[in-house]
């Protein structure tokens, strides 16, 4: 495993650590909501980790700059996004059903567009790969019309 995803691990595991002490040392109410807030927070720092994770993996057929720039900016997205609603949960409070509803629908959005970064990194990359082997066959090489 690369130094990267290990640092990447451990600060995601410092991350979890600080929200889930700060949960119980601050004195927050221990409410169902407040709980469910925890834990959806907890999963996204979770699916974050491994976005990110996966970002530092070797990227075997996929265009590694459009892949990184994409998926680190959906998770920042995805991050802020989670934390305003869990700031939020008191417009919540009292309808669990719609706070659980919202979370899905963010980590469902999260989802789709990560799968589109993947599905068009990897595009770009088969795009890139025919682009180099026409070049290297001499494709390229052949003067347009009036060249010498």
């Amino acid at each position: 495993m690369k130094k990267s995803s290990l640092f990447t691990i451990l600060g995601f595991a410092i991350a979890i650590a600080v929200v889930v002490s700060g949960f119980f040392l601050l004195g927050i109410e221990q409410i169902a909501i407040h709980f469910l807030a925890l834990a959806f927070l907890v999963l996204s720092l979770l699916v974050s980790m491994g976005a990110l994770v996966t970002i530092t993996q070797r990227k075997a057929a996929r265009d590694t700059v459009f892949y990184g720039a994409g998926t680190s900016a959906a998770v920042w997205v995805y991050q802020v996004a989670v934390i305003i609603s869990v700031a939020l949960v008191g417009v919540f409070n009292g309808r669990i059903g719609i706070f659980i509803f919202t979370e899905i629908v963010i980590n469902a959005v999260f989802s789709i567009v990560t799968l589109a970064i993947n599905l068009s990194a990897r595009r770009i990359h088969a795009s890139n790969a025919k682009t180099y082997e026409r070049q290297e066959n001499g494709e390229y090489n052949t003067p347009k019309r009036g060249g010498f």
